[in-house]
């Protein structure tokens, strides 16, 4: 399929033309507990699968600016879960300003942090924060390390922070088998810097939004690449059923996601979907989904766009899955957040990948 690899500026004005009419999707997103589980399922769980793995850093200076400029051209929707019908929330064909999906929350956040527990639930979705040029940056760095595994199945996972890399059916420590060199080849300083701006521009993004004061890194935050052509090769590799990310990982309070390629072009099917009851009420247990969602419930739709992000509050409140990917490649980078200072996790370094362990 072709990949989408012109420049931000290019593209800005030749999407609508240049794309395909979107494919409607299919299937869904899973959650398992454990290493190999939880890598599998975060891949999924924003937009991917999960495997098992420090505070982050304030917002640039630079990205000031970037979030005014998001935030006066906001858009609130309504409430999110019409029973109706299924609700397409993002085109990858069109661009979205700062957009606001409010949704109730379902229960309260345990133990409340001043400054940080969500005061209320919602579901955001903007084009603005991170540029075209530079999510192929992001997604040309993790395909060459991934290159040197792959996982047995459609998914395969790379985590920076510890250097879990799927390969088969296990995970290996891609930084333990590389010479200084060879990292430094992989792993290029403006990259990790690359890598580290944009997780805070996303962090000061969900600072603004909710009012907070504090919030930190947290894990799993990894790298997905799923693999249309391939089919599970274990349950781990059923990337999706249907979770809440809260409830899978502990520690999660806010989830990002940042997508990496463009649904109708790079692959087909893969859509993000937040899921609820036919009566709009959030689903209270897993599911796994048919292809059509099996009219049992009602899905509102994020297609991945080159450099979209989504974000939303991790509880009962936003159960999600991602529909099977048909075709192509699909790659995300899931970026999660807690306020629990125990739980975080530092930015990958050139000196983090020389001492890290697993």
């Amino acid at each position: 399929m072709a990949r989408a690899s012109q420049s931000a500026a290019a593209r800005a004005t030749s999407d609508a033309a240049k794309r395909p009419a979107p494919t409607q999707a299919q299937g869904a997103q899973s959650a398992h507990p454990g290493l190999m589980t939880v890598v599998a399922l975060a891949v999924v769980a924003a937009a991917v699968a999960a495997a098992a793995w420090m505070a982050g850093l304030p917002a640039q200076s630079g990205f000031a600016s970037s979030t005014n400029a998001a935030s006066s051209d906001r858009t609130d929707a309504p409430v999110a879960g019409d029973p109706s019908a299924d609700t397409l929330l993002a085109s990858s064909t069109i661009a979205l300003p700062w957009t606001v999906h409010n949704v109730a929350c379902v229960d309260e956040y345990k133990p409340a942090v001043p400054g940080c527990t969500p005061a209320k639930c919602a579901r955001i979705i903007t084009d603005e924060l991170c540029s075209a040029d530079e999510a192929i940056r992001l997604r040309s760095m993790a395909s060459r390390v991934m290159a040197l595994g792959g996982g047995g199945g459609a998914p395969t996972i790379l985590d920076l922070h510890t250097g879990a890399l799927s390969k088969g059916s296990r995970f290996v420590n891609v930084y333990a088998s590389l010479t200084a060199p060879r990292r430094a080849q992989l792993f290029p300083r403006q990259d990790l810097a690359l890598y580290t701006e944009i997780k805070d521009r996303i962090r000061a993004a969900i600072m603004k939004e909710f009012g907070l004061q504090q919030l930190f890194l947290t894990k799993p935050t990894f790298f997905s690449r799923i693999d249309g052509s391939k089919t599970a090769a274990t349950l781990n590799d059923e990337y999706w059923h249907v979770h809440v990310d809260r409830t899978t990982y502990g520690s999660f309070v806010y989830t990002s996601l940042l997508y990496l390629s463009d649904f109708g072009v790079d692959f087909e099917g893969g859509e993000f979907a937040f899921v609820a009851e036919q009566d709009g009420t959030p689903l209270k247990h897993e599911q796994a989904l048919s292809d059509d969602d099996g009219g049992l419930v009602t899905s509102a739709l994020i297609q991945p766009r080159l450099g979209r992000v989504s974000m939303f509050t991790s509880g009962p409140e936003n159960p999600h899955h991602i529909r099977k990917v048909t075709k192509g490649i699909r790659f995300a980078l899931t970026v999660s957040f807690t306020c629990d200072p125990t739980a975080a996790i530092a930015d990958p370094s050139p000196s983090l990948l020389r001492l890290q362990t697993f």
